[in-house]
């Protein structure tokens, strides 16, 4: 994998439009063009995310998947330029309102298996629970699932080569987990991260996260909409698109806590719309080690 570049991200897309002018077919050139726009990730390495069980249902049976505004996410020090404004010379205060709104995310994980991601999800399945209290609470423990995939899969299915701006659209990226002398850095150059006009450094502010959370090795799938002709349904807070899960989903996997009574009584639930492996973590599993006496 050769390290993202700017400049040379730039000399790819002005290179590959060359080709279209050429009469080159826009549509043979679609993987170039992805490849241009992925930043400092293996498309062919798997990718994990997890979610309740109920969205997971969701994504199944409407085939499709939904992003957010980035400004959404719990980190105060994420989309960190989203969250602040300008000042003009007359000393009035200007939001990036318009930028804000333009912007979705979606977070995958490198880490094919990680206790802190499975507890942080499990909490999110109740907003007054945590995971000590949910089976207090509920009777039972929150079921979440993980599914498996890839970059190049999900670019496959995101990537609209047929929206006019889609070079400045679509982008999938590795988190860079920086400390705060970088952090700062980045915000004091903020406005040139937002008036950027190839796009390439505001998308990088979305791909900065605290050196805390490196644990996760978060990939975030992230779309500008530089465009109003896309044909997606993009609502206030939320961004759609199509999917096909016996495509897109390499396996699905429940959490170490679902007792595998009920992971064999919600596996037909997913066997109305996927074919492919489902299993159960075996995190916290015994060992069945035993001593020779």
């Amino acid at each position: 994998m050769t390290p993202f570049n700017k400049d040379n991200h730039i000399i790819a897309i002005q290179k590959l439009m060359e080709r279209e002018q050429r009469g080159e077919s826009i549509n043979a050139l679609r993987n170039h063009y992805i490849d241009a726009n992925t930043i400092n990730l293996d498309l062919d390495a798997p990718l994990y995310r997890i979610m309740q069980f109920e969205r997971l249902c969701d994504v199944l049976s409407k085939r499709e998947l939904s992003m957010v505004h980035p400004q959404r996410w719990d980190d105060p020090y994420e989309v960190f330029l989203m969250r602040s404004y300008g000042t003009t010379s007359e000393g009035e205060k200007v939001g990036f309102e318009p930028i804000k709104d333009s912007l979705y995310g979606l977070c995958f994980s490198l880490n094919p298996e990680c206790d802190g991601l499975w507890r942080s999800f499990s909490n999110q399945s109740c907003t007054n629970c945590t995971q000590e209290k949910w089976s207090i609470r509920h009777g039972k423990q929150p079921i979440t699932v993980k599914i498996k995939t890839t970059g190049r899969k999900l670019m496959d299915a995101f990537y609209d080569i047929s929206v006019r701006f889609h070079s400045l659209s679509f982008w999938i990226g590795m988190v860079d987990y920086c400390n705060a002398e970088q952090i700062s850095n980045v915000i004091n150059d903020g406005i040139n991260h937002i008036t950027d006009n190839t796009g390439v450094d505001l998308i990088k502010t979305l791909l900065i996260k605290r050196m805390p959370f490196k644990y996760e090795q978060e990939v975030r799938l992230l779309y500008h909409k530089c465009d109003d002709s896309t044909t997606y349904k993009v609502p206030s807070d939320f961004f759609y698109f199509n999917v096909d899960p016996n495509k897109l989903i390499d396996e699905i996997e429940f959490s170490p806590w679902v007792c595998k009574d009920e992971v064999e009584r919600l596996t037909p639930e997913i066997r109305k719309y996927y074919d492919g492996s489902v299993t159960r973590s075996k995190l916290y599993d015994e060992p069945g080690i035993h001593i020779k006496l």
